[in-house]
């Protein structure tokens, strides 16, 4: 499992029939941007001055850190072997 910090805040959760599971609407307040996502890769989620922020994720692959592109690498090799 990948965790990743994030700053996130939730502006809202609904049940997406398409792929039958619930999503989250989140806006990043430093790049100003919206992204929908599964609500299972949130990890932490914090109840901050009438908000819930959402400091961390899991296995979400949104921030291309280090530790995400050896993991990746890691489970290409695996399944190329």
């Amino acid at each position: 499992m990948i965790k990743q910090k994030c700053h996130f805040i939730i502006e809202h959760m609904y049940e997406d029939h398409d792929f039958n599971e619930q999503v989250a609407v989140l806006f990043n307040p430093i790049g100003l941007y919206t992204i929908t996502i599964p609500s299972r890769h949130l990890q932490t989620v914090k109840h901050i001055d009438d908000q819930l922020i959402v400091t961390e994720l899991t296995n979400a692959y949104l921030i291309p850190s280090q530790t995400v592109k050896e993991k990746k690498d890691e489970w290409r090799k695996r399944n190329d072997s």
